[in-house]
């Protein structure tokens, strides 16, 4: 997998199964957080990470921000803070606003095929409406601190 500045990143485990991440824990006699047991038996699929992962699944992530709406609201509330903040970032002037960051994120592999869904001939989509209706949110307006 390619980096930056002529750098290579090799992510091993990123796409080890669970199968393979209980193994290796049994193999090496690792003990895991509390929260990974039930009565003494290891649960591999359960995640004390972070949710909403930009290394998990788009899969897996959808289930967490449908099972955890505010998380939806935290996160697009952040990155809207992160656009107002740093606007000459060349990435944050292609969204504008939280709410289509996230909505990229999320639901699109590049840039082209974002602005395609949401741009067209009748006009631009309303991004925070569909994630309302997506995720059965309701969005309080953002608004920074002075």
């Amino acid at each position: 997998m390619g980096g930056g500045n002529n750098t290579r990143v090799y992510l091993p485990i990123l796409t080890w199964t669970n199968e393979d991440i209980a193994e290796f824990i049994e193999d090496r006699g690792i003990v895991c957080h509390p929260l990974y047991y039930t009565n003494g038996v290891f649960h591999v699929e359960r995640r004390v990470g972070c949710m909403g992962c930009p290394l998990a699944s788009r899969k897996k992530r959808l289930e967490e921000f449908k099972k955890h709406p505010n998380l939806v609201k935290a996160w697009v509330r952040a990155a809207d803070k992160n656009i107002k903040t740093h606007p000459k970032r060349s990435s944050h002037q292609k969204y504008g606003d939280g709410y289509n960051h996230f909505t990229r994120c999320l639901f699109y592999d590049r840039d082209s095929d974002f602005h395609r869904a949401t741009t067209g001939l009748f006009g631009t989509a309303d991004v925070k409406k569909l994630l309302e209706d997506y995720f059965k949110i309701k969005f309080n307006e953002i608004t920074m601190p002075k």
